[in-house]
């Protein structure tokens, strides 16, 4: 019985090491330590936003994406 669990322990480290091997070679942020790119992240936020106000728009042709109460003058709504 002793000479099973060896085996056992032998293959469950070996599958263990193999584990962290592909691990740490397939994620490049891993390997190279390499931080996010914020900027892409901005760049995707601002255009979910521009396609979220598109479809909004083609649901509902009054769809305003900014409101405005009626003490606002007509110049600063312009500007908006």
């Amino acid at each position: 019985m002793p000479k099973a669990k060896r085996i056992f322990g032998v293959i469950f480290a070996s599958i263990l090491l193999l584990m962290s091997v592909v691990v740490i070679s397939l994620y490049d942020n891993v390997r190279e330590n390499t931080p996010r790119d914020d900027n892409l992240t901005g760049i995707l936020e601002d255009d979910l936003q521009l396609f979220t106000i598109a479809m909004a728009k083609t649901l509902d042709s009054n769809f305003e994406a900014v409101s405005f109460d009626d003490s606002v003058d007509e110049q600063t709504r312009r500007i908006f």
